[in-house]
């Protein structure tokens, strides 16, 4: 691990005053501090992490790291030390006895200097690669229709193409590979449907009518939902429209996947679904059939909800099954359909996908695959979805067959293929896919390389910008404020996005007249909801002293303003009604740190939860971009920490990344702060593409904030600080 992990690659922690806690005969857990936190070094309560001596840091990545392996239990930061106290989870690793057997240690354990490091699964690219691996499965990776489309996007290594020996293929490999194919089947049905047939509540504005009717339509398809247009709505309506018309038809069986990229996105959808009510009350047609959540060991049910039908709770440990918590449920000899009722839907990500044909037939298939959070998914990812589009196979034919095995010259034999046999289309899987290319698109350890971009950037883009397959935007934003909506508008990003009449005029709430400093007063101003503070500071490199102080005076003042005055208020008022989103982790830490010492002053403490629990609330309300994608809060500050130009210029492409802009602007519901210095927005980058993005930034600042006010106050050395507030009128 020594040193991708190390000090100077900013990704580690040192630790002090290492102590280990016996419980009983073989179980223990440890306490420490931890002072020397690099900049780059994520930890938080429930991370595994590696704490390992000085003498362990050139071990290697493999399976004799895994004793060494620890749990964070709570993390508590203390002033005195400048530095959090760490207790770890109970565990059977005694690392103090390993070290005392090692023979090439000669110090004991307590001499030690010790390090913590994060630990990094690749839990996916087994699935992938090897025997039995998706790659494998119904010839997905190694499809000519794959060779094919290398070919023409022309990013093969060897940009060379031979004609195949067969031309039938795997239904799969068609849907991933040669996705337009499926668009040119027509259906023989004479059914139409001018209105949506579903009664859900709140009823549909016209985007989200037209995106569900496009979806029902085609056999693949995507919709695009800017921020806040009510994405996880329209998959809930779409689901119901589709329920209803199958039943309608005739069907005795509807099968139903959702998938997502995170748990999180899939519990959301859950509760849409499940909680589907109609015009008059009654629970939706799609609410009452049988719903199962596929997960890992590590996440919680599904609890059960007055009213709402039980969600069946499917759960791999290993290789053991169990459903509803019953061993014995679900075995090689018990197979998943002797508990599925005739209609259901099943939701799950794609890791626990990749498992599910071990525990179900052959021929185990949906009728609709709905894709969610698809501009976070990796294009693999999905390939454990595919596994269960109904298994049809395609003969395809080209506009000109060569002779097995011979070189193709001419790239016009093999752009148009056509399907030779006679498919329903009606009996094909259909997949809708659902996102929005103009946000964050998944987190990868290496920026792919340009020209696998296409294929390497999402799934979202993947088959909307890059194979063109048919997709409807959502229109209204049921968010935000309408200033934050019509600066979104500017962008340039989405067609007539609007904010929704009954919210459009939404203002943080709370008395304003608890705030005890005027300029906070005057920041904190519910009529102002687009703003920025620009300040003059001109060599920060990614900690801004200044930016934290100005961050923590605007949350004590909303703080105070909210008043929250219960255990439970204050909990919603760090879960759910402020955000800060800060670029760099040591910007975010120094205003977590010095926030915190503020909210538990023992002259005047504000908190009214315990230490350790409000800590917990802080590092999840100050974090990056990210981590915010998907949430949102009343008010968003956002810290950017880099006034020095060549910094700037190190990390112009990220910094001023327009995506990463947008996610930000766009999580505010009533009002958002830009803090940065002034040299932040002058700052021109060398490169046209980014150049372009940072005059939207720059727009932000200088022309839609309109109005400027100069004002001073001490900083937290009673020196004179000087800055701009602007903001919309």
């Amino acid at each position: 691990i020594y040193p991708e992990f190390s000090i100077a690659k900013l990704a580690a922690a040192k630790v002090s005053n290492l102590v280990i806690r016996k419980i009983g005969i073989k179980k223990v857990y440890y306490e420490f501090q931890m002072k020397g936190l690099s900049s780059n070094m994520k930890i938080r309560a429930n991370d595994r992490v590696l704490l390992i001596p000085n003498e362990k840091r050139d071990m290697s990545a493999n399976r004799r790291m895994e004793p060494w392996k620890v749990t964070i239990e709570s993390m508590e930061w203390l002033s005195h030390i400048n530095g959090y106290k760490v207790i770890t989870k109970e565990t059977s690793a005694d690392l103090f006895d390993m070290v005392k057997k090692d023979k090439e240690i000669s110090e004991s354990p307590e001499n030690l200097d010790w390090y913590l490091y994060p630990t990094y699964i690749d839990a996916w690219s087994k699935k992938l690669y090897g025997e039995n691996a998706l790659l494998q499965r119904y010839n997905m990776g190694r499809s000519w229709l794959g060779s094919r489309l290398s070919y023409l996007w022309k990013i093969r290594s060897k940009q060379e193409l031979f004609w195949p020996e067969n031309w039938t293929f795997s239904a799969p490999s068609v849907y991933l590979y040669a996705p337009n194919l499926l668009l040119e089947m027509v259906s023989n049905s004479k059914e139409t449907h001018d209105k949506l047939l579903t009664q859900i509540e709140p009823s549909l504005d016209p985007s989200q009518e037209r995106s569900i009717h496009l979806a029902l339509e085609k056999v693949i398809s995507g919709i695009q939902g800017p921020p806040g247009t009510g994405k996880s709505q329209t998959i809930a309506a779409l689901i119901d429209e589709y329920y209803i018309r199958c039943i309608n038809n005739g069907k005795k069986s509807v099968k139903i996947l959702v998938t997502s990229f995170s748990y999180a996105a899939i519990r959301v959808l859950i509760k849409k679904i499940r909680e589907g009510k109609n015009k008059s009350g009654k629970p939706t047609p799609s609410s009452q059939i049988q719903m199962i959540f596929l997960h890992s060991m590590h996440q919680k049910l599904i609890p059960s909800q007055s009213g709402c039908r039980d969600v069946d709770d499917l759960v791999r440990s290993g290789s053991t099954w169990k459903l509803n918590n019953q061993p014995y449920t679900v075995t090689n000899s018990r197979l998943l359909e002797e508990s599925l009722e005739k209609s259901y839907i099943i939701f799950a990500n794609a890791h626990q996908l990749y498992f599910l044909p071990d525990r179900v037939e052959d021929d185990f298939s949906f009728n609709l695959i709905c894709v969610d959070e698809a501009s976070q998914l990796q294009v693999d990812h999905f390939m454990s979805s595919l596994q269960f589009v109904k298994k049809h196979k395609f003969v395809i034919k080209p506009k000109f067959r060569g002779e097995p095995n011979t070189q193709i010259t001419d790239n016009d034999d093999i752009k148009h293929l056509s399907i030779e046999n006679s498919l329903n289309p009606n009996l094909l899987t259909k997949i809708v896919i659902v996102g929005d290319y103009n946000q964050l698109p998944p987190v990868q350890p290496v920026p792919p390389p340009k020209n696998l971009e296409s294929i390497l950037k999402s799934l979202f883009v993947y088959y909307v910008k890059n194979h063109e397959i048919p997709n409807s935007q959502l229109q209204t934003n049921y968010r935000s404020h309408k200033d934050i909506v019509h600066f979104t508008s500017q962008l340039g990003f989405y067609e007539d996005l609007k904010p929704d009449p009954n919210n459009m005029d939404r203002m943080i709430k709370g008395n304003i007249n608890n705030v005890e400093e005027k300029w906070v007063k005057k920041i904190l101003e519910p009529q102002k909801v687009v703003s920025c503070i620009i300040h003059k500071k001109k060599f920060e490199i990614g900690v801004s002293a200044l930016e934290s102080y100005l961050v923590v005076k605007i949350i004590i003042g909303y703080f105070k303003m909210v008043q929250p005055v219960s255990k439970a208020q204050e909990r919603l008022f760090w879960r759910e009604t402020v955000g800060v989103v800060a670029p760099h982790n040591a910007q975010g830490r120094l205003i977590i740190r010095q926030l915190y010492d503020k909210l538990i002053n023992p002259s005047k403490p504000l908190t009214c939860l315990n230490h350790s629990e409000l800590m917990n609330l802080l590092i999840n309300t100050i974090y990056s971009v990210e981590k915010f994608q998907g949430s949102d809060r009343e008010l968003i500050i956002s810290s950017i920490g880099i006034s020095d130009k060549d910094q700037l210029k190190a990390e112009s492409e990220f910094i001023y990344n327009i995506n990463r802009f947008n996610v930000l602007t766009s999580r505010a519901k009533s009002k958002i702060i830009l803090i940065a210095s002034k040299r932040f927005f002058k700052y021109i980058p060398n490169d046209r593409n980014i150049m372009e993005e940072a005059a939207h930034i720059r727009n932000y600042a200088l022309n839609y904030c309109n109005k400027s006010v100069n004002f001073s106050f001490k900083d937290e050395k009673n020196l004179d600080e000087f800055v701009e507030f602007r903001y919309k009128d």
